[in-house]
């Protein structure tokens, strides 16, 4: 059965989170039964912050990132995410700040699919 790469946008908008407010950011998606959950997914998203900041990202409850940045940066971040760990249907990717103020956006999510 051919396979093809396609993208989804997950969410476009920025969000804040920071310690002593607004600390975790769940994101509900969903993917069709045409993904090919035995390849490994890209997740890109970019960063903002101003100044010493630690985050964490899961994809349905599994740990896929932890970063600390010492200084003010603006990243992008390209994270592998392990085959199997999405499935059909209802998902979450889960953003956590532990120390810090962070702002996230452009949140994209490469996948492969059986046509």
């Amino acid at each position: 059965m051919p396979r093809i790469a396609d993208y989804s946008v997950i969410q476009d908008a920025p969000f804040t989170l920071r310690v002593g407010g607004d600390i975790d950011r769940q994101i509900p998606f969903s993917l069709p039964n045409e993904t090919h959950l035995g390849s490994r997914s890209i997740l890109i998203f970019r960063t903002l912050n101003n100044a010493t900041v630690s985050f964490r990202v899961e994809v349905n409850g599994s740990n896929q990132l932890n970063y600390t940045f010492g200084t003010s940066e603006v990243k992008t971040f390209h994270e592998v995410i392990d085959a199997n760990v999405l499935q059909h249907g209802n998902n979450t990717i889960n953003f956590v700040v532990t120390n810090g103020e962070i702002t996230f956006a452009d949140v994209i999510l490469l996948t492969q699919f059986d046509i």
